[in-house]
């Protein structure tokens, strides 16, 4: 073996054995004869590992390239004893094996639904104006309509009706909120509290009788009148502190006024946000929906493949569900809003605004003197210190 300085000994090339004669039967203990490999400048043989291999069967080498395949295995496995390799007829013509010969190693479970649908098979591509073709694959891919139901573009508003903005929406919450009744109705309960606090209490006249028809006897029987008098200023006290009862009833008629607002500002601003989502949402979704019909026909030009609209289905079917839940949350905000208003069963109209109209700018420390100075909690809670301070003295 010769070597040169910087690079690999060279290896002599090893013999391969012809193959056996169709008319003569290779016996077990037959031996492969080495072929002479010596060269002019008179190279020492390399013997070969297969010298005492024996030889496959005619069935199973039928060619001289199949024993090729099957030496040049052996000698990379470097084994000496491999068996033979049964070849089958795909195998020796070298084309491409059937695909139900060929084991299924990734298959969809059962449970899953959709788990026996039939595989996708599309039409062979002839030409881009093939009919037959584009019909068959309008077939394998459910229809699209051009628009979306009517009832979707039902919930958008008409921008021809009239609009209907914040500040109408609060006055009919304040004309028709059960809440704002009632706190007004304890606003006159209060007052009449206040006025009989300071008033003398009324005497009493009436007649008695006792024992009737007792030992057969007409008992007894009399008048009587009875007076309470309230002195040392007690009338005065209560009636003060009675007072300031009603005055918490007000502020509380004012607290419900403000929370009226608050409740139908904040369905107002959420009724805003669900019509521009169920807005986006309806656009995103023709877009998806003709990004799918290119997408189909590129396949029908014979320029994109069979499943790739698929994918884009699971992104059209996504869509659409998006769309679907916005509507109802589009439907769901504007009864939120009529519910706020005092009037559940009202069909509202159009809304005037937007999402994304500008908040007046407020200073911190501005705001934070007119809460503290008119509040109607802090004022109630210094009411209450009054009352109990009046209370006290009239104890």
């Amino acid at each position: 073996m010769d070597q040169t300085p910087g690079f690999p000994a060279v290896v002599a090339p090893i013999p391969i054995a012809p193959p056996p004669s169709e008319s003569s039967e290779p016996s077990a203990g037959m031996e492969a004869t080495p072929h002479d490999t010596s060269s002019a400048d008179s190279s020492p043989a390399v013997s070969s590992p297969l010298a005492d291999a024996a030889l496959p069967s005619d069935n199973a080498l039928p060619t001289a390239s199949g024993a090729r395949s099957v030496n040049a295995l052996a000698i990379k496995s470097g084994r000496s004893d491999a068996e033979p390799i049964t070849l089958t007829a795909w195998q020796r013509d070298r084309s491409t094996p059937p695909i139900d010969s060929v084991p299924r190693q990734l298959q969809v479970p059962p449970d899953l639904p959709g788990a026996d649908a039939s595989p996708l098979q599309p039409p062979p591509f002839r030409s881009s104006n093939d009919a037959q073709r584009r019909e068959a694959l309008e077939s394998i891919y459910f229809p699209i309509p051009s628009e979306l139901p009517d009832a979707q573009h039902a919930l958008l508003d008409d921008p021809d009706a009239a609009l209907t903005d914040l500040a109408t929406l609060q006055s009919m919450a304040l004309a028709n909120s059960p809440a704002l009744r009632m706190a007004a109705a304890e606003v006159e309960s209060a007052r009449g509290l206040a006025l009989q606090a300071g008033v003398c209490p009324n005497p009493e006249v009436g007649y008695q009788a006792d024992t009737i028809n007792t030992s057969r006897t007409a008992g007894y029987h009399g008048i009587y009148v009875n007076q309470t008098f309230v002195t040392g200023g007690k009338l005065y006290l209560a009636q003060k502190a009675a007072e300031v009862d009603y005055c918490n009833a007000q502020l509380v008629l004012r607290r419900t006024r403000i929370e009226i607002a608050t409740a139908v500002r904040r369905a107002y601003f959420a009724a805003l946000i669900a019509r521009e989502k169920l807005r986006i949402q309806t656009t995103l979704s023709q877009f998806v929906e003709a990004i799918y019909r290119t997408q189909i026909q590129l396949v029908e030009a014979g320029e994109a493949a069979a499943y790739e609209p698929l994918q884009m289905r699971v992104m059209v079917t996504q869509s659409r569900g998006a769309v679907l839940q916005a509507e109802q949350q589009f439907a769901a905000a504007k009864r939120s809003l009529a519910a706020a208003m005092g009037v559940p069963h009202m069909q509202l109209g159009a809304l005037a605004g937007s999402p994304d109209m500008p908040i007046p700018a407020i200073d911190f420390e501005s705001a934070k003197s007119m809460m503290l100075a008119q509040h109607t909690d802090v004022a109630i809670s210094r009411n209450n210190i009054l009352r109990a301070r009046r209370l006290l003295e009239l104890a």
